[in-house]
């Protein structure tokens, strides 16, 4: 993940590397950010707008703009309400808050006095003058919670056992003349995302001023990512930007482009789905659920796992699979899977990436002459040198073997093998290509053609 799932992750330096990440020193009370953009970091946040959070039929709380109670919906704010949904702290800056409140210009404040989140006013973060502290800059700028102006603008949170999410939906400007979309998602952990929405959002964020970024109670610390046009940008597309303290908050780390659902057949003619990925390392794993739906909506979809094993804390490669055999296989039917990791102390994480898999026409292994192989596989997978490849089919077959990187390059191939039926042949393949020189560290693909047609294909991952 890494990025699979969103994050600051460490060994980020200097105040603003590219504008896309930076921080972690004093002067920012030991934050680090980054964005979706940071490709330079050791790691970055990826864009994930919670699902049920849009306009029109919600769940989670409404805030409405009768809410803004001390002032009005122009610059005001809400009495204090519940960061979580339970008693769970917020660590902010070394201090643990319960309560927050939202103002209408852009930003949420914990503390007792947030007389101040009234200005529209905004400033550079840090800075102690005027009190203006204590908070989480989303979009600090003279904004205005008006149906006239925006007539599906609303506000909600959605309470979830690890986090809370805080929708702002077409927020207008105090002209009316733009609307901003973001989500504020406030983890237990301390850590603080920001998901900007440029799908549903006209901000100008070239044209209008505005200040983002986290400051302690006393204005003596923060992270300021954007001010007054300068700094990060927040919109030109769907942007993740995040905060956070601790250098190693990743629970599992996802070796990118190793999710994925494939349709298969056994040598029985039964029909599934494999689901597959693979970790690099894991951070107190307690397990993952799978999810699956027929449309691209994780909102919707059902969990059709029961707890798949983690490993726990580990710094070692692992190779997870986990057969669908509850899809309906019929030609062209769409499936869309997601995975969800829980920890030992019951937090849940569910990341971003989606494999998806199309249902070919189908044939009846047999029919049509058509080949029945009983087993394609390689062993050890991972693996750091060599890989044994097993074919074993029913009938005695010439075959060709042929390995690919994720690109699609060919690599190596063994044209026509003499296949003996219903026994095991092994084939080894080396960590190098056609020429003879080493592959880096990926994921590959073994294709098994017969006749010139292919007809298995599985991957293996190399870690040296």
């Amino acid at each position: 993940m890494y990025s699979n799932r969103g994050t600051h992750i460490s060994d980020l330096e200097g105040e603003g590397v590219q504008n896309y990440f930076g921080g972690g020193g004093d002067e920012e009370g030991g934050y680090y950010f980054a964005n979706s953009l940071a490709t330079l970091a050791t790691s970055h946040p990826t864009y994930s707008w919670y699902p049920n959070q849009t306009g029109g039929s919600n769940e989670g709380t409404l805030i409405a703009d009768t809410d803004f109670v001390n002032g009005n919906e122009d610059n005001g704010h809400t009495n204090l309400i519940n960061i979580f949904d339970d008693s769970s702290n917020f660590n902010f800056f070394g201090i643990n808050y319960t309560q927050m409140y939202l103002s209408t210009n852009g930003t949420i404040g914990f503390g007792d006095d947030p007389t101040p989140w009234h200005a529209y006013t905004f400033q550079r973060i840090p800075s102690a003058l005027f009190g203006y502290n204590n908070m989480i800059a989303w979009c600090w700028d003279n904004l205005d919670y008006d149906s006239d102006s925006s007539a599906d603008v609303n506000i909600r949170i959605s309470r979830l056992s690890d986090r809370s999410i805080i929708t702002f939906w077409h927020y207008p400007n105090l002209e009316g003349t733009q609307y901003i979309t973001a989500q504020v998602v406030i983890f237990k952990n301390g850590n603080i995302f920001i998901m900007y929405n440029d799908d549903e959002s006209t901000y100008d964020s070239t044209q209008n001023d505005c200040s983002i970024g986290i400051e302690n109670a006393d204005g003596s610390k923060g992270v300021n990512y954007r001010y007054d046009e300068e700094g990060g940008p927040i919109f030109g597309s769907n942007l993740a930007l995040a905060f956070g303290q601790d250098e190693s908050t990743l629970p599992a780390e996802i070796l990118s482009g190793s999710f994925t659902a494939s349709y298969t057949y056994n040598e029985y003619g039964s029909n599934y789905i494999s689901i597959d990925w693979t970790t690099l390392s894991e951070n107190d794993v307690l397990g993952w659920f799978i999810y699956r739906n027929s449309i691209n909506d994780l909102f919707t979809a059902i969990r059709i796992s029961s707890l798949i094993e983690g490993y726990g804390s580990t710094t070692l490669t692992h190779v997870y699979s986990y057969n669908d055999y509850t899809a309906k296989i019929h030609p062209g039917n769409v499936y869309y899977y997601w995975l969800e990791m829980i920890d030992f102390s019951g937090n849940i994480d569910q990341y971003n990436t989606i494999a998806q898999v199309v249902i070919p026409d189908i044939q009846t292994p047999g029919q049509n002459n058509n080949p029945i192989i009983y087993n394609f596989s390689a062993s050890p997978n991972p693996f750091s040198e060599t890989t044994s490849i097993c074919i074993t089919l029913e009938k005695t077959e010439r075959v060709d073997i042929s390995v690919y990187d994720i690109t699609g390059r060919l690599i190596k191939k063994y044209n026509q093998l003499l296949i003996p039926s219903d026994e095991e042949y092994f084939l080894e393949f080396q960590a190098k290509d056609r020429k003879g020189d080493s592959i880096s560290n990926g994921i590959y693909l073994i294709s098994l053609s017969i006749e010139g047609k292919p007809y298995k294909t599985e991957k293996i991952i190399l870690v040296k």
